[in-house]
Parts: structure tokens; C-alpha cells; sequence
């Protein structure tokens, strides 16, 4: 085990480290640390995640990062959305393999040691409104939509022309409880920010069929 390793060991509570953060620790120059980063990553000690982000390895490290808290690093401003939100929040069935996230860049797919995660865009502003905070003890923090959001989310990426939550129900077999989840200041709320017209039928169509609840 190299110095580096050790003291990301010592320094790096989450098991998740930038190259800046690398730096901070390490006596030597930047050619130094990047041969000693260099050599962990030979060794299995150090995973490469992205340029300038990296994690120590399953065996060093009790569990890899939470998959979330790694998305909102490989490239941001972003939040978790669409099905991968609805999963987190447990309101669909099927377990998502690919974590989606949203963004105010251009849309990428970036594959990663530890996952694929994809970015799409959504014309709103501002891009985190309707967003929470969340924290994994083991990884660190992260950003979610609330499940409104990811819907509407869904309806804009998909270009869905749904007024209701009854098509989710049948298309995603979203939770019935996800209908408790919403109220209309969120509704009102997003109505504010969402450029898409698609979305905004939805949250008008949404907020007529909650008067019928």
C-alpha cells in the first residue's frame, strides 16, 4: 500500500477523493502524486472514476459509493431524476440499472467503473428547484427530484402528451401512494419553472384531477 492510498485511508471519510483533494494531502509535487495515484490505480487500491475523481477499492472500502452520490459528481449542476428517482423514492417495482440525472448542459452518457449514468437535458430554470437533499452516511450527500418533478421530468424527456397520473400508474406501475405525495403549492411551484408546454399540461391537467381526489 503506497502513501497515497494510506492517506486517502486516513483523509477520505466516503471512500470518494478529487485530485485536488490528493493534493492537499500529499507532500510532493503534482508529478509525484500523479505517479503515486498512477501506482494504486496499478495495484487495485484506487478506482479511476473520472478525470479527477476517484474511489478507493471495494476492498479497501466497506462498500463503493452510493451510485447517486457519484452521479451528481461525474458531472453537474445535476439531480437525480426520471425512474432513477421514482425508484429511490420507491414508487415503481423494477429496479433501474442506469442512473438518470438532469441537467442544464447538453445530454451525455459517461460509463464509469462504477456505473453508467446518464444526463438529460430540461429546458427550466432554475435547474434545482423541486430538488431535495439527501444523505448516504457512507458516501456523502446528493440530490434527488421529488417524485412531481420526476414526473415531469419523464413527461418533458419523452415528450408524453399525459394530463393525468393515470398513464403512469399503467406505463411505470407507479405506487398509488405517489398521488399523497403531491400537493399543489409543488404543483404551482413547478408551473413557474418548466418551459416545456408537454409539462405543463401535465401539472394543469394534474392539478384538475386532484380537486377530484
Amino acid at each position: 500500500m503506497n502513501l497515497l492510498t494510506e492517506m486517502a485511508l486516513k483523509k477520505a471519510k466516503t471512500g470518494i477523493f478529487t485530485l485536488s483533494e490528493a493534493q492537499s494531502w500529499f507532500r510532493g509535487g503534482h508529478a509525484s502524486l500523479l505517479v503515486a495515484i498512477s501506482r494504486a490505480m496499478s495495484s487495485g487500491d484506487v478506482i479511476h472514476i473520472r478525470r479527477g475523481l476517484y474511489c478507493l477499492s471495494r476492498e479497501l472500502s466497506p462498500v463503493l459509493p452510493n451510485p447517486y452520490v457519484i452521479a451528481n459528481l461525474v458531472h453537474g449542476p445535476s439531480y437525480v431524476s426520471m425512474e432513477s428517482a421514482l425508484e429511490y423514492h420507491g414508487l415503481i417495482p423494477e429496479a433501474v440499472q442506469i442512473v438518470s440525472s438532469v441537467t442544464n448542459d447538453r445530454a451525455k452518457t459517461l460509463s464509469t467503473p462504477v456505473g453508467t449514468f446518464k444526463y438529460l437535458h430540461v429546458r427550466q430554470f432554475p435547474l434545482m428547484a423541486g430538488v431535495e437533499r439527501h444523505e448516504d452516511d457512507s458516501s456523502g450527500v446528493f440530490f434527488v427530484a421529488t417524485p412531481l418533478k420526476a414526473l415531469c421530468d419523464i413527461v418533458a424527456v419523452r415528450r408524453l402528451n399525459w394530463t393525468s397520473l393515470e398513464p403512469f400508474f399503467d406505463s411505470y406501475r407507479l405506487d398509488e401512494d405517489a398521488a399523497g405525495k403531491i400537493d399543489n403549492r409543488e404543483i404551482a411551484n413547478l408551473l413557474k419553472i418548466y418551459k416545456s408546454n408537454r409539462v405543463r399540461a401535465f401539472l394543469e391537467g394534474l392539478k384538475k384531477e386532484k380537486e377530484k381526489w
